[in-house]
């Protein structure tokens, strides 16, 4: 063996260049199939976030649909909280007594909250609804009450004026009705007087 020949060298390099080829071919071979078995995860992955895009965006849909029914159905109590207001006034109810002040209270309790809703769903449907009809039901209330408050105020304006015009109107009287008294006397204490 002190000499391989020319022929048997060419021979081993050929088999050991084979033998790595066939080993780099088996490395390549495993690599693609471990990327094709990424790109089948990638491509369920992919698949189930459109499921979830799908889903999500029927969420939002169904979401906005209800927003605006609750919109609309606040919309709704206050048109009835004023048509409410409006019925007992014309069945003759005092629209200063209870029920009225009441009736014009919720009222305006009513349109505030379907005022708030509506800006609410603008900015975040769902919790921004929500959110704005609590603070447009606030506002609404605090309008209203303040707005009874000041009703409340006239009307006792007008009662403390016109029971001062009659306070007025009574002493006059009085007062008339003291000088034809005097007077009447003067007269028969002049006529007593004159007869003598």
């Amino acid at each position: 063996m002190p000499g391989i020949s020319v022929e048997q060298a060419v021979v081993n390099l050929v088999l050991q260049g084979a033998t790595q080829a066939s080993a780099k071919a088996n490395q390549v071979e495993r690599d693609l199939t471990a990327v094709e078995r990424a790109a089948k995860k990638a491509g369920a992955a992919t698949t189930a976030l459109e499921r979830q895009a799908q889903q999500a965006e029927q969420r939002l849909q169904l979401l906005q649909q209800r927003t605006a029914a609750a919109v609309g159905a606040l919309g709704q109590a206050a048109a009835a909280a004023s048509f409410i207001a409006r019925l007992a006034q014309n069945l003759g109810a005092d629209p200063n007594g209870p029920a009225g002040r009441i009736a014009a209270v919720g009222g305006e309790a009513a349109g505030g909250a379907a005022i708030g809703a509506g800006i609410g769903s603008l900015i975040a449907p769902g919790v921004g609804t929500a959110v704005g009809a609590g603070i447009g039901a606030g506002l609404g209330l605090v309008s209203g009450i303040a707005a009874d408050q000041q009703k409340q105020d006239e009307l006792a304006k007008k009662v403390a004026e016109e029971t001062a015009k009659k306070v007025v109107d009574l002493q006059a009287q009085r007062d008339t009705a003291r000088a034809m008294e005097l007077q009447a006397r003067f007269e028969r204490a002049q006529l007593s007087g004159g007869g003598e």
